[in-house]
């Protein structure tokens, strides 16, 4: 029952970072939102871990080389691709793209992990991806400005993140999810910082109470909340954790309509039926 909890409170909030950013993004330049994100972020949480618990020690000598590959694919790649998509991309398609994520898991779970996948997994997975790409024909058809580039950046953000989701299963760190969580983002975070001027990111950042709203949002409940979540799904089992990201599409589309104005078609609620489907049967070799 926790990690039912757990599961659906990441969903949640997983879910509400593309609506947040796209929100953050008209009021500051994408990656130095991202910038600013990520280092608040792990600023607070290397705060708390040696500030306030201060029971955590250092990570070793062997154990760094480790972290800087996570934060490099799981924040520096990911977001810094993930934010710059936003730019051209729909909200509610930004997190449709998570989805492709178990897919990947699975992919290298089999060849890094030496996981065997079940033909239900295969069968699940790919009848989900097949039904979130329902979801995504009215955006494709309607022919919006740049987002086949933004659709490029949100498929090499993804192919990161997952690769980055099964390497922490694999390299199997003896450190706390919090401990690694914090060094990744904040390690993530400086590496992304030279890339904002390197790649144009820069620009006036206009303060008020959209900004503030969003990067808060993002730093504390995404950047902190949902990445701790993620690292205690992950350290059960990588694909099982990844079944979950299946959700978060649905729940983004429900947002970006909610507070977005984007719309839900026909082709979205026909893929979401689909894709829950897929769920169900890749559920099956679990229960």
């Amino acid at each position: 029952m926790k990690e039912l909890g757990a599961g659906v409170l990441f969903v949640f909030l997983w879910a509400s970072a593309s609506v947040a950013t796209k929100l953050g993004i008209q009021s500051c330049p994408p990656l130095t939102l991202a910038a600013l994100r990520l280092v608040g972020a792990g600023v607070l949480l290397c705060g708390y871990v040696y500030g306030v618990r201060r029971r955590y020690p250092l990570p070793a000598g062997g154990q760094w080389p480790r972290l800087a590959v996570l934060a490099f694919l799981n924040t520096t790649v990911y977001l810094g691709a993930y934010v710059l998509a936003l730019r051209t991309v729909p909200a509610g398609l930004a997190s449709l793209f998570v989805a492709i994520n178990p897919l990947l898991i699975t992919l290298f779970s089999a060849g890094l992990l030496r996981r065997r996948v079940a033909a239900t997994e295969w069968l699940g997975l790919l009848l989900a991806l097949a039904g979130l790409g329902l979801c995504a024909v009215p955006v494709l058809r309607a022919g919006v400005g740049g987002a086949a580039g933004g659709l490029w950046l949100l498929g090499g953000g993804m192919v990161s993140y997952s690769l980055g989701s099964v390497l922490f299963a694999r390299f199997a760190l003896p450190l706390p999810t919090l401990v690694v969580n914090a060094w990744q983002v904040l390690l993530g975070g400086v590496a992304l910082v030279p890339l904002i001027g390197w790649l144009g990111g820069g620009g006036p950042v206009v303060p008020g109470a959209r900004f503030w709203g969003a990067l808060g949002w993002l730093v504390g409940p995404v950047s902190i909340g949902a990445v701790q979540l993620w690292l205690r799904l992950l350290a059960r089992d990588a694909v099982d954790a990844g079944k979950w990201l299946y959700l978060v599409p649905l729940v983004g589309y429900g947002l970006a309509y909610a507070l977005l104005g984007e719309p839900i078609t026909g082709w979205a609620m026909g893929g979401t039926a689909v894709a829950l489907a897929g769920v169900a049967i890749g559920r099956v070799r679990r229960s």
